[in-house]
């Protein structure tokens, strides 16, 4: 018997605590029977700029991610498909590759992806 999957978002300020709270749910839960998302595996891509130009990007924007990507990424683990994320290092702005902020639970491709 298939489980059907649920998705959690958890908002809040950089501080606020959703990483704990999510950790905590995954814990009480089980890790095995939770994947957490978090909204920094969603950066869109700036290699292209210059190292320099990219320092003046603003990441707290939604803009700053590929919430396309995020919706796609949700829809194909409700539906039990695996998805490849990458991981992001504030120190070396490019994708090194393994759902926080409050913009992404507004974003209606987001929560299309959720749904």
């Amino acid at each position: 018997m298939k489980t059907k999957s649920f998705i959690v978002g958890i908002a809040g300020g950089t501080g606020s605590g959703k990483t704990t709270i999510a950790a905590g749910i995954a814990a009480a839960i089980g890790a095995e029977r939770a994947t957490l998302i978090d909204a920094e595996s969603y950066y869109a891509d700036l290699s292209h700029l210059p190292l320099q130009a990219r320092h003046y990007e603003n990441f707290d924007h939604p803009n700053a991610l590929n919430l396309a990507l995020l919706a796609q990424h949700l829809r194909n683990l409700r539906s039990g498909k695996p998805v490849n994320r990458h991981v992001y290092h504030m120190t070396i702005p490019i994708p090194i590759t393994p759902l926080k902020p409050i913009y992404n639970l507004k974003n209606q491709s987001s929560r299309e992806g959720s749904a």
